[in-house]
């Protein structure tokens, strides 16, 4: 519940279809991270490149230009 966060808290499961993702954006309020539990991702952080697998934990401060893709041939999915 937000009020026990004060609003600054959301956990998503996303199940990413293959080669899809967001375009490259900066969230300005609120960092994000990743946490992914199936498939392959590749994550665009400023001017690093990441090919994120299961297991694998990334963070986005807020201000940083970000996207990411699922570069699989199947479903990927993964907190957020």
């Amino acid at each position: 519940m937000s009020e026990q966060t004060d609003g600054k808290y959301a956990l998503f499961e996303v199940v990413l279809a293959p080669q899809l993702g967001p375009p490259p954006h900066i969230h300005s309020r609120e960092d994000e991270a990743f946490y992914i539990q199936e498939g392959s991702i590749e994550f665009y952080l400023d001017e690093q490149t990441v090919v994120a697998t299961p297991g694998t934990f990334l963070h986005s401060p807020k201000g940083q230009l970000h996207s990411f893709k699922n570069i699989g041939s199947v479903p990927a999915k993964m907190l957020i």
